[in-house]
């Protein structure tokens, strides 16, 4: 009964090793394509919020500009709400801007310049 039990462990112990040692092959012959997936993942995706920063501060300046036009235009009896309304879009779509333009470099340069890096730190975040 002992020595049937051990050689049933054994083929299924033989047969999980073979299965491994497949799958470690599949993974070695597939992980250079997955790193370039990660890579590309990671610049589309940066570059759309790269672009949505710079719209942000475009607003921003758009903004400004308008805001200066109605300032020297003024009359006294325009609403004060469209009045305050120029400054705080300004500043909140100047701020926003900033902060994705600012990150999204971050990683686009980490990319670029350090693409081992990129992944430990893509990893270590998944």
């Amino acid at each position: 009964m002992n020595e049937l039990l051990q050689k049933e462990l054994l083929s299924i112990l033989q047969e999980s090793h073979l299965g491994i040692s497949e799958g470690l092959e599949f993974a070695k012959a597939k992980a250079p394509e997955l790193v370039n997936q990660i890579f590309k993942y990671s610049i589309y995706c940066n570059v759309i919020w790269l672009i949505a920063g710079l719209m942000l501060l475009f607003i921003c300046i758009l903004c400004y500009i308008f805001y200066r036009r109605y300032l020297n235009n003024k009359s006294y009896d325009e609403n004060i709400i469209l009045e305050s309304l120029y400054p705080i879009c300004m500043v909140i779509s100047g701020v926003f801007g900033i902060i994705i333009f600012m990150v999204t470099s971050n990683s686009l340069i980490k990319i670029y310049t350090a693409p081992y890096l990129y992944l430990i730190d893509y990893i270590k975040n998944i």
